[in-house]
């Protein structure tokens, strides 16, 4: 954990940022939501310092503009105080500042906030501490998050334990890269007479595109086929999947039993018996990949600790990172709060709830993989 000193306000700013997108939620002491912003990643070891900090300025500049047009923070020219005097657009107030990403450095971060906010309190940590706070909301208990890559960390009283998160190369398995070089691979096994017919080689000719399987190789190892892109191959796989396709459905089956690895090591290392009904959670966008993946996560968890009780993730890692601001300001995370921030989903960012919190892993509409299709692509 990296930390930078002190001042106060009734604001907080948690930004999580994973190997795909970066997301902040701008959050009130009391733990309404004010404000939502968007970004590229900010990971260092994927991304460049200047896009990580053009990211993170968007981030900001979105969720603050946000709660400015709201009415909840004072439009520029307008003083924060009643009577006060007008001027141009100050840097916002917040008392604490929370990132969570595992390859940013503290030094381009607050850079790239000089002039859009004052920070009572920053705090940099990797991604694992707000993907645990967004899925459980505090307590003890087990969190796998899959995105781009994957990990797993639980808590039991003072311990913790992480396991995994060590990148394409050496891990992130069952994450969406993980399921993207599967579903590459499928397709050429396919080609080759080495493996079954496939409904993934019609959709991936129609996503990156390409007319023959001899492209291939002249695309995934081009300088534009980034980490991210290969990720968002996994939708795809869920799309094959509900259309009856076997492959594809195995390459889910098989992504859901290595996360569950990932939460049998953590709940091993914490000390958890067969017997001890212990919370488990999966978090992240590859949560969303369908029943394939979700029932054999639990199944795989369950044949080593039977008596585990399943809890769907209550928030995305976002507003984890918020979550854990607050506790910079030494606010308590209770029940009220959290019911404050509901509301707030509910009736002030109606088109943002879903996203903030995740679903119930069984999301795969033909719809919605287009809209993948097209980012992916380029």
């Amino acid at each position: 954990m990296t930390t930078a000193p002190e001042t106060g306000g009734r604001w907080v700013m948690g930004i999580d940022s994973g190997g795909s997108k970066s997301i902040g939620v701008l959050l009130r002491e009391d733990g309404y939501l004010g404000g939502i912003g968007f970004g590229g990643p900010a990971n260092l070891y994927f991304t460049s310092e200047e896009d990580a900090q053009t990211a993170i300025r968007r981030v900001v500049t979105q969720a603050v503009e946000m709660a400015r047009k709201r009415g909840l923070l004072p439009s520029p020219g307008q003083s924060a105080e009643p009577g006060g005097p007008a001027g141009g657009a100050a840097p916002l107030e917040v008392g604490a500042l929370y990132f969570s990403s595992p390859g940013l450095r503290m030094e381009p971060a607050v850079e790239a906030l000089r002039d859009l906010i004052r920070c009572g309190r920053i705090v940099l940590e990797d991604d694992a501490p707000a993907a645990f706070w967004g899925a459980l909301a505090g307590g003890e208990g087990v969190v796998v998050l899959a995105g781009t890559g994957s990990f797993g960390y639980g808590r039991r009283g003072e311990k913790t334990a992480v396991k995994g998160g060590w990148g394409p190369l050496l891990g992130d398995e069952g994450s969406g890269y993980w399921i993207g070089v599967r579903a590459l691979q499928a397709v050429i096994r396919s080609y080759e007479g080495r493996g079954p017919a496939t409904a993934l080689t019609k959709l991936l000719r129609e996503t990156l595109p390409y007319r023959l399987e001899t492209e291939l190789r002249r695309i995934v190892y081009g300088p534009d086929f980034t980490r991210h892109r290969l990720a968002g191959l996994a939708m795809l796989v869920s799309e094959a999947a509900a259309g009856g396709d076997e492959v594809a459905a195995g390459i889910l089956a098989a992504a859901g039993r290595e996360l569950a690895q990932l939460a049998v090591a953590v709940a091993t290392e914490l000390g958890w018996e067969r017997d001890d009904p212990f919370p488990f959670s999966l978090t992240g966008g590859v949560s969303n990949a369908g029943p394939w993946l979700t029932e054999a996560f639990f199944a795989t968890v369950q044949e080593s600790f039977p008596a585990a009780r399943w809890r769907p993730p209550r928030y995305a890692p976002c507003v984890g990172a918020g979550l854990r601001a607050l506790q910079l300001l030494g606010v308590e995370i209770t029940p009220a709060l959290l019911n404050e921030l509901e509301t707030s989903l509910a009736e002030g960012h109606p088109a943002f709830a879903r996203m903030l919190q995740p679903g119930d892993g069984d999301r795969t509409n033909t719809g919605e993989t287009r809209e993948v299709q097209r980012r992916v692509a380029g």
